[in-house]
């Protein structure tokens, strides 16, 4: 199994109702990703117990057919400059980019 490491951002929504209008926003915010996962949350980089298990997000494959934004193997200059030009129905993609230390911006919901 390959083990991957993103920093991003984690939601806690604990109202049911919240949860509900929550993912109807995201299942077309994210519409373009092709694969959804539950993953476990790490809040430490060397922690051995997942702070909540069970998180959804959304991924988008290397796969061209069903991700047509896939920009293909590129360095982070040029990763940039193509979210800094996306936009989608949701409005522009250059608020990914305001975290710049972080190198994705993922949505969590808990």
């Amino acid at each position: 199994m390959t083990l991957y490491t993103y920093w991003g951002m984690a939601y806690k929504i604990t109202k049911k109702e919240d949860q509900e209008v929550a993912l109807t926003y995201l299942e077309v915010r994210e519409k373009q990703y092709d694969q959804k996962a539950y993953v476990d949350l790490f809040t430490e980089p060397a922690a051995s117990t997942p702070a909540v298990s069970g998180v959804l997000v959304y991924i988008g494959s290397p796969d061209k057919k069903v991700n047509e934004n896939y920009l293909g193997p590129a360095l982070v200059e040029e990763i940039d400059s193509q979210i800094a030009g996306a936009e989608g129905p949701s409005g522009p993609n250059r608020d990914y980019l305001k975290p710049k230390k972080l190198p994705f911006l993922l949505h969590f919901l808990l």
